[in-house]
């Protein structure tokens, strides 16, 4: 567990910094972690924060059984519910884009600790991270098809696509599969799997010690040379156009 800071305001989220480490933590483990909309609000405040922060590495988790088992769908569903038109749910699709685009541009790098269910939504919201670590008994899966929604959230298909190549996901997709932390290591969508208990000194010992000793200005500018070429890989951004795509499905299934 990650304790809050006191003076926290953060109500699904655990945030704490020791030794120049921002450590942020989904905190809603009832729900599985749960996208929802103000989960969103709360990661793009603490993100926006660490952008001007003095930490050095952010580690992403998630509280209880589950890093995050996806977005919340009823909150989408109901939001067309209460506004027909679908700018609120286009609005909400929007903030996961943002999330998604502050990990990845962050200056800082960003670890995802993975552990229990890392589905849908989830998995986007980790392979935007730089460094990814799953427990091995971390389970996966991109359930979309089945719960009757594409596969659009946070405009995060080019970055599954770029990791795993179009054929194996593709195919996780269409089937629904649950699939395990090694063949996600076979897919490139985590870097290590460790032993449950092995995880968090992993991450020490591996990642952030030698992070910490890099120079700041000199980490900023090669994670900004990687993103340019990803997005240079990649054409102009869709993710626009998936979440018209994903809101426009949604009210169809509402009919």
């Amino acid at each position: 567990m990650i304790p809050n800071t006191p003076s926290s305001p953060y109500q699904l989220l655990r945030v704490h910094q020791d030794d120049k480490v921002l450590r942020v933590e989904l905190h809603s483990p009832d729900t599985g972690n749960a996208l929802n909309d103000a989960m969103l609000d709360e990661l793009l405040d603490v993100l926006g924060s660490a952008a001007v922060s003095d930490c050095r590495a952010l580690v992403l988790s998630g509280a209880g059984a589950d890093f995050c088992a996806g977005a919340d769908r009823s909150e989408l569903r109901d939001g067309l519910v209460h506004d027909p038109s679908g700018s609120s749910t286009m609005a909400s699709l929007d903030k996961g884009r943002r999330v998604c685009e502050a990990l990845e541009t962050l200056p800082v790098p960003t670890i995802a600790r993975l552990h229990g269910r890392v589905i849908g939504a989830g998995l986007v919201l980790a392979v935007n991270c730089d460094l990814r670590i799953a427990a091995d008994t971390a389970e996966f899966r991109m359930p979309e098809l089945y719960v009757r929604l594409v596969p659009a959230w946070g405009g995060g298909l080019a970055r599954l696509i770029e990791l795993g190549g179009e054929s194996r996901i593709l195919e996780l997709m269409l089937t629904g599969t649950k699939f395990t932390a090694a063949y996600a290591r076979q897919l490139d969508l985590v870097q290590r799997v460790e032993a449950a208990a092995d995880v968090d000194r992993a991450i020490s010992d591996l990642w952030l010690r030698r992070l910490l000793h890099c120079p700041p200005e000199a980490v900023h500018l090669t994670k900004r040379l990687f993103a340019q070429h990803r997005r240079s890989g990649r054409g102009a951004s869709t993710a626009l156009l998936d979440a018209a795509i994903l809101t426009g499905q949604i009210r169809t299934t509402l009919g």
